[in-house]
């Protein structure tokens, strides 16, 4: 009789402590999985993040690359400027989610760029040292894209991407200009003066480093 109550005592312990160890991985499994869905969604959301301002200001260069082609502001400048506000939204965001300070302030020295070229844009009457101006701050915004998305991707833990372009400043600026003024010599005119720009001083930080 006591033989089987001390075995029943036993099996009662055995079974409790086996509750409780399902119990303890069970709970450290959920917590695994709450681990992972939380760095899913920060991942998700830096992406977001990092796409949605590549986006915008793709769209605010290429708008006024098209003003540069014609020669005249951009017929929807009011709608740039305020693309422009959204942009500065989104570089906000990405400080909240970037992990290096350097993926940050490429997109502020991106941001910044695009809103000198509008600024310029205002006030634009086609001249060719307007024209060097706008031209060498879109190539600086275009450069800032591509170090911002690399960064990013290096944060996500992201290779380059095979066969990505490596863009050649110079390269960029003519092909710029190439498309705003279709005069070979006054194209290299441009490209003297944006030099002198840079040499200046005032511009010293334009690219993307």
């Amino acid at each position: 009789m006591l033989t089987a109550i001390i075995s029943a005592i036993l099996s009662a312990i055995a079974a409790l402590g086996g509750v409780t160890l399902s119990s303890h991985l069970g709970g450290r499994a959920q917590s695994r999985g709450w681990q992972h869905e939380r760095e899913q969604k920060y991942r998700e959301e830096r992406l977001i993040a990092v796409s949605s301002f590549v986006s915008k200001a793709a769209y605010i260069r290429t708008a006024c690359l098209a003003g540069l082609a014609s020669n005249t502001r951009p017929l929807d400048l009011e709608t740039l400027s305020e693309a422009h506000k959204e942009l500065q939204t989104l570089a906000t965001r990405l400080r909240l989610t970037a992990v290096q300070f350097s993926t940050v302030d490429v997109a502020m020295a991106s941001a910044d760029a695009l809103g000198s070229v509008l600024q310029v844009m205002r006030r634009w009457s086609g001249t060719e040292s307007e024209i060097a101006v706008a031209t060498l701050r879109l190539a600086s915004a275009r450069l800032q894209e591509e170090v911002l998305v690399s960064n990013a991707r290096h944060e996500l833990g992201l290779d380059d991407l095979q066969g990505m372009p490596r863009y050649d400043e110079e390269v960029m600026l003519r092909s710029f200009l190439r498309k705003s003024i279709h005069d070979a010599e006054a194209v290299e005119r441009i490209v003297g003066k944006i030099q002198q720009i840079k040499e200046a001083g005032k511009d010293s930080s334009w690219l993307a480093r």
